[in-house]
């Protein structure tokens, strides 16, 4: 099951979303043996005013959801976008110094 969000609350996604749950639902029974169902616009997502904010703002949606954190605000995106790299840059962090003894780079 997915649940969609759409931060542009202004606008609605005009496209065929049929196909798109077509094809999600051959992957799911492919990979998962399991079949897709789309809950529609059911996810928490804040709103953005500008039509750059999409990625930190879906990041944000799912952590919300997952986590129960604040949703995004247009005053919060830049702030937003330095926790998420950060979060990422210690992710990648953990993973190379885990993989490479540091002294031998």
């Amino acid at each position: 099951m997915i649940g969609t969000g759409n931060s542009l609350k202004y606008s609605s996604y005009k496209g065929d979303i049929s196909k798109i749950c077509r094809g999600l639902d051959r992957w799911a029974t492919t990979c998962f043996y399991s079949s897709f169902r789309n809950l529609g616009q059911v996810l928490p997502i804040g709103t953005q005013q500008d039509g750059i904010s999409c990625g930190v703002c879906a990041l944000n949606s799912l952590e919300h959801a997952l986590l129960d954190t604040r949703l995004f605000t247009h005053n919060r995106r830049n702030v937003l976008r330095v926790q998420y790299f950060t979060k990422i840059m210690n992710l990648l962090m953990d993973h190379v110094s885990a993989t490479f003894n540091v002294s031998q780079v």
